[in-house]
């Protein structure tokens, strides 16, 4: 079925660099004609993930806290191909912050399916993408001019991310061969961390089968 669904989210940055999620709990639905589904949410549980000073921050700064507010939509789409899926996700924050960009999003073909009557070929594949905006770090940017008394030093930021990605396997009876590309577009200077600049391009390949049921 087509799904469309939509979450409101909640970020509280608390004093010391703790970040608190408020994903949506649904509460209720709405089907159009075409079965599209259209979640409905409230702010709900509290899920903590890791802002401000962590293990690999040495010299990361204690940032005061704050609140966001943002939207997350995830979409999933059928194809006239059969098996091929139209799948995404976007999340968007009314402003930035440390560890948590303005847009986050992802996008990709998945296909799926399997063939002959024993069903003893199977054939996965996904061409994708998925990307942020440039993300700032609660670490001092020490190419930046000096901050003022008062005044809150500036922030080190890392670039624009966006790796485009594929993925396939078969199988064959027990057997499983695949292979996955990342960044195949040749992206450069793709990082998270200052500094930490991943592989221009990876290529992961193997096989694998069950030799006992």
């Amino acid at each position: 079925p087509k799904r469309l669904e939509f979450v409101p989210l909640h970020v509280e940055l608390q004093e010391g660099g703790r970040r608190d999620l408020f994903a949506g709990d649904e509460v209720g639905e709405r089907r159009d004609p075409d079965r599209r589904r259209i979640g409905l949410a409230r702010a709900g549980d509290e899920l903590p993930v890791a802002a401000g000073p962590v293990g690999l921050d040495r010299g990361g700064l204690l940032l005061p806290g704050g609140r966001r507010e943002g939207w997350e939509a995830r979409l999933s789409l059928p194809t006239p191909l059969e098996g091929l899926r139209l799948e995404g996700f976007w999340q968007r924050w009314d402003e930035a912050g440390p560890y948590l960009p303005e847009d986050i999003y992802s996008g990709a073909l998945v296909f799926h399916r399997r063939y002959l009557e024993s069903g003893n070929l199977e054939w996965w594949w996904t061409v994708g993408v998925v990307g942020r905006d440039p993300m700032t770090l609660p670490l001092p940017d020490a190419d930046a001019p000096a901050a003022g008394e008062g005044e809150p030093p500036t922030l080190l930021t890392v670039p624009f991310y966006q790796n485009w990605y594929a993925r396939m396997q078969v199988r064959i009876v027990t057997v499983h061969i695949y292979v996955s590309w990342e960044n195949f577009i040749r992206r450069p200077n793709l990082q998270h961390y200052p500094g930490r600049v991943l592989p221009i391009m990876r290529t992961v390949y193997g096989i694998r089968w069950t030799m006992f049921n």
